[in-house]
């Protein structure tokens, strides 16, 4: 069985893959120069920067959380080629049996829908550098399925308790509401349960995912009276 941690530190990425964040790696991380595979081949001459701009563009296709989980899914994957002490130039365009030892050895160690995800972020970055992606469906999806079954007890949560109005009484009973910070948790805490919306409507995962032009502001709050 494959353990997939944080990148090894007996293992030596390569040059390819250089230091970025998660959701740079898509377009930062290159695939070997292939000796039968030239990705930038083409009947007309481009300059450098037509090319990019083709990565550019497919890039958008993402949102910034899933550049970042594909990110992740990325680093798995070449840890798990490192490992398997497999040549940088085999690692993409990536062969069939490749992909499917790489489900199955993330397989009883990770929830189905982790490993799918995963198997999309490696799949995207071949789309991302117009690179084949052609494999035995059959086998992939029996293995994906198969790796739901398998998944480990621990990947899997009960769902959480639903927030009721009592519950909301009580956070209003013991929050300091003169304090801002606690006043906008509760505002966002009512919001969502009167629109009965998902709680990743209203909140971001981190203050550096703040986007004003996505995300609400207090400028965008306005007063009107029927």
């Amino acid at each position: 069985t494959f353990y997939l941690p944080a990148y090894p530190a007996d293992l030596n990425p390569s040059s390819l893959q250089p230091a970025c964040t998660a959701r740079d790696r898509l377009q930062k991380w290159q695939p070997a120069p292939h000796a039968t595979h030239d990705p930038h081949s083409s009947p007309t001459t481009f300059q450098e920067s037509d090319l990019n701009r083709i990565k550019d563009v497919i890039a958008h296709t993402c949102a910034e959380s899933t550049k970042e989980s594909y990110g992740s899914s990325l680093l798995i994957f070449h840890v798990f080629c490192d490992a398997k002490s497999i040549p940088d130039h085999d690692h993409a365009p990536a062969n069939s049996e490749l992909i499917s030892m790489f489900i199955s050895s993330l397989a009883g160690q990770y929830s189905g829908s982790t490993i799918a995800n995963y198997l999309q972020g490696v799949r995207m970055w071949h789309i991302m550098h117009r690179l084949d992606w052609s494999h035995n469906n059959t086998e992939i999806e029996a293995l994906l399925k198969a790796a739901v079954t398998l998944a480990p007890v621990s990947s899997k949560h009960k769902p959480c308790g639903p927030y009721t109005i009592a519950v909301l009484s009580l956070m209003h009973d013991n929050l300091n509401l003169t304090d801002l910070a606690r006043a906008a948790v509760f505002a966002c805490l009512t919001m969502t349960f009167w629109c009965t919306a998902h709680m990743g409507e209203f909140t971001v995962p981190c203050l550096d995912s703040f986007d004003s032009s996505l995300h609400v502001k207090p400028s965008n709050v306005t007063h009107e009276t029927d």
